[in-house]
């Protein structure tokens, strides 16, 4: 699985790359559609997407998703397909899809546009904070005191019956299917596949 979150520097100077020669800047002026930069994260192919992160101080309104091919930036926003223009997560896999998960559910990119994930409906209050790729393909998916797993076919919503309290940021899972959540004001949560 590809790094989410930062996985380049960035901030509301733009986005900045290390070469192993030199430390490249790219902002406004290069063509990245905001300097405001919180969220990057690496795909398979080499592109870099990145977004501003929703609900930090000083950050402009959300601006939609960038993708940078290494020449160009190509900017995405609710009229290609996104669900929100605010992002909170970007999720790169293997297989080349991005996930995104945004103010009002999430979406999947690959190879021309977007694709909102009609499957979440309403589970997780519209808000998508976190999304992680398992070893065995499901998706969790994570909110405001709830989470979800997709297996590809059905998605079980975990939250009221687990009481969950916070927002669920991150996630690490190990090979044995296990896997640990971060939930800002609501600590560290363990699954051990069956219950938490």
């Amino acid at each position: 699985q590809m790094p989410t979150r930062r996985g380049l520097g960035g901030d509301l100077g733009g986005i900045s790359r290390y070469d192993e020669k030199s430390l490249l800047t790219y902002t406004e002026q290069d063509g990245l559609p905001k300097n405001d930069v919180g969220i990057v994260a690496c795909a398979p192919n080499g592109a870099v997407w990145c977004a501003a992160q929703s609900g930090l101080q000083n950050a402009s309104p959300g601006w939609g998703i960038a993708q940078f091919d290494r020449q160009r930036f190509t900017h995405y926003t609710q009229q290609d397909g996104l669900p929100a223009n605010e992002i909170n997560c970007i999720q790169c896999d293997l297989d080349g899809t991005v996930w995104v998960g945004t103010r009002q559910g999430a979406a999947s990119w690959k190879e021309r546009g977007f694709t909102p994930f009609q499957a979440l409906g309403d589970q997780l209050s519209g808000e998508v904070d976190l999304i992680h790729r398992m070893l065995d393909g499901s998706l969790w998916f994570g909110g405001r005191a709830s989470l979800a797993r997709y297996d590809g076919r059905s998605l079980i919503a975990f939250g009221k019956m687990n009481e969950f309290r916070g927002t669920f940021l991150a996630a690490r899972s190990a090979a044995d299917g296990t896997i640990w959540f971060m939930s800002l004001n609501g600590g560290v949560i363990h699954y051990d596949g069956k219950e938490f």
